[in-house]
């Protein structure tokens, strides 16, 4: 269902094919977020204050137990003001469903391994990860303190590629020195 959609035109006439767009983009709105109770849509014309170009539009947003103002969205002229507002109001609304459902974003740590063998004449080595497999890397992919500080039984976050001949770290990065 299209909600309630309320169009105020500050220091600017409003063309009926840019309040039927407005009007498109709030009831598209629905698809991000079912339960919108009203939107009301600011635009503002330069005015006076030319400097802060051409026009400004503001949304609010009702929803359940919150309101979403999306503030002042700047464009050229006032359809890419409008879209600017609109595909941040899509943003919000996406974010607000997934934190109300509990799919919010977690970042895994990068698997760790152990520095198992390190060729410094041939710019090459292999860490061994918990599970005991060996996996190739070049001098290229370890970040800093760099290639020449890697030794044996160094611990390591990596990321793993796949390469020519197996698995292959395409970043190394030092956690601790020594261990096991």
């Amino acid at each position: 269902m299209t909600p309630p959609t309320e169009i105020v035109a500050r220091d600017i006439a409003l063309p009926s094919s840019v309040e039927d767009e407005i009007r498109e983009r709030t009831a598209k709105l629905t698809q991000f977020h079912g339960r919108i109770l009203r939107c009301r849509v600011t635009v503002t014309g330069p005015g006076r204050h030319h400097l802060n170009g051409p026009c400004r539009v503001k949304l609010l947003l009702a929803i359940p137990g919150k309101d979403t103002i999306i503030s002042h969205q700047r464009g050229g002229n006032v359809l890419q003001a409008i879209r600017e507002a609109f595909k941040a109001a899509e943003r919000k609304l996406e974010d607000h469903v997934r934190k109300t459902r509990g799919h919010v974003k977690h970042h895994s740590t990068p698997p760790q391994a152990r520095v198992s063998k390190v060729f410094p004449e041939r710019g090459f080595g292999f860490l061994e990860d918990p599970a005991g497999r060996e996996i190739y890397f070049h001098e290229n992919a370890v970040l800093p303190p760099g290639f020449d500080a890697l030794e044996p039984g160094m611990r390591v976050q990596f990321t793993e590629g796949v390469g020519e001949e197996g698995p292959q770290a395409t970043s190394v990065m030092v956690t601790r020195k020594g261990g096991t």
